[in-house]
C-alpha cells in the first residue's frame, strides 16, 4: 500500500516521457524486476539484512499514468521509488537518420592455455613414441584436457561514432547483442528480425559502481545515443575544434563540396594534414548520409574508449549558400 502511494504521487509530478527512477533497496536482497514497463528490467544487488542502496534504473512505460511494479524476485527485503527523473535529451532527427555501423561478430577464440596443453601434449606423444599404447593414452589425457578448457567467448564488437553536425554532436554506440551504454545515454533499438526483445540489466553487485547492460538475442543490434564535447566547425583545412580530447586520428578522410573525397594520414586536431593519397576505401555506412553539397571529415580515432573495438568521428556539414 505504502508503495503504492509513493509511486502515484511520483507520477503526478513526473514528466511526460520515458525517465529514470531513482530506487531505494533494503536488504536482504539479491534480484528485483520492474515489471509493466516497455522493456524488461532486471536489478542485480547483494544485501544482506540491515544493508540498502539507492540506484537510478531506466524506467521505459507501456503507459505515463501506470507506475512501474516493483517485484522482488529473491530475497526478503523491500524497494521503493524515491523520485522520477526526466529522460535524458533525445538526439536531434537529423543525426538519427545516418546510416549506423553494422559490427560484426568475430569468430570463438581458443584460449593460450588451451595452446600450451596442446604444445605439451604433441611434447608427450613425441617423447613416448617408442611406447605407442602409451602415447595413446597420454594424446587421449590432453585431447580430453584441451576440450574441457574454457574457450575466449566470441567477441562481440562496439563501434562509437561522433557525430558532428548542425544541431551539435552526439556519440553513437552500436554493438550486437550486449551494450554497456554510459550515464545519460539514450537506448534506442534496432533489432534483426524486427521487433526482437530485450532486457536491461543493472548490475549492482558492487554499489559504488553500479553498470548498465543492455542485452538481446542474436542477430539483435543495440543502439545507444548520447551527447558529446561542444564541436565547432572551422572551414577549409582548419577542420574541427573541440576534438582536440579524442586523441589523435589514425586515418582521415574528406569530401569537397563538390564531392570529391581525398584521404591523408595521421592527423592530431589542430594541426596540419598530411599531403592526400590513394588508400583503402571507407565503408559504405561512413560514405553515406551526406547530402550534396555538404562538407564531410571522417576520421578513426587512434584510441578507441575502454569496451569499443573502434571510435570514428564523422562531421557532416551543409555548405554556407
Amino acid at each position: 500500500m505504502t508503495l503504492s502511494l509513493c509511486l502515484a504521487l511520483a507520477l503526478l509530478a513526473a514528466p511526460q516521457g520515458d525517465g529514470e527512477l531513482e530506487l531505494r533497496m533494503e536488504g536482504p536482497l539479491k534480484v528485483l524486476h520492474l515489471d509493466g514497463v516497455r522493456v524488461r528490467t532486471r536489478v542485480l544487488v547483494d544485501l544482506g539484512p540491515s544493508e540498502s542502496v539507492t540506484l537510478r534504473v531506466p524506467w521505459l512505460p507501456v503507459d505515463d499514468s501506470v507506475a512501474p511494479q516493483l517485484r522482488v524476485a529473491e530475497g526478503e527485503g523491500s524497494a521503493r521509488v524515491e523520485e522520477i527523473h526526466p529522460a535524458p535529451m533525445a538526439a536531434p532527427p537529423a543525426l538519427t537518420r545516418r546510416p549506423l555501423p553494422r559490427p560484426r561478430q568475430q569468430a570463438v577464440r581458443i584460449s593460450a592455455t588451451a595452446w600450451w596443453v596442446f604444445a605439451a601434449g604433441l611434447l608427450a606423444v613425441w617423447a613416448s613414441r617408442r611406447r605407442p599404447i602409451g602415447a595413446l593414452f597420454v594424446g587421449a589425457l590432453f585431447g580430453v584436457i584441451s576440450c574441457a578448457l574454457p574457450q575466449k567467448r566470441a567477441l562481440l564488437p562496439a563501434v562509437s561514432v561522433l557525430e558532428v553536425g548542425p544541431a551539435g554532436a552526439w556519440w553513437v554506440h552500436v554493438a550486437s547483442e550486449r551494450l554497456s551504454p554510459v550515464v545519460g545515454t539514450q537506448l534506442e533499438l534496432e533489432t534483426v528480425p524486427e521487433g526482437a526483445p530485450w532486457e536491461w540489466v543493472i548490475d549492482a553487485m558492487d554499489p559504488s559502481r553500479p553498470q548498465r547492460l543492455a542485452t538481446a538475442g542474436a542477430g539483435t543490434l543495440l543502439v545507444g545515443r548520447s551527447p558529446g564535447p561542444v564541436v565547432t566547425w572551422l572551414d577549409g583545412e582548419r577542420g574541427l575544434e573541440g576534438v582536440e580530447a579524442l586523441g589523435d586520428w589514425s586515418e582521415l578522410w574528406r569530401r569537397s563540396a563538390r564531392g570529391e573525397w581525398s584521404q591523408h594520414g595521421p592527423w592530431g586536431p589542430g594541426g596540419e594534414l598530411t599531403p592526400s593519397y590513394s588508400g583503402r576505401i571507407l565503408p559504405t555506412w561512413l560514405r553515406s548520409g551526406a547530402a550534396p553539397g555538404a562538407q564531410v571529415w571522417l576520421g578513426r580515432l587512434s584510441d578507441a574508449p575502454s569496451g569499443i573495438n573502434e571510435a570514428w568521428v564523422r562531421a557532416i556539414w551543409p555548405s554556407e549558400k
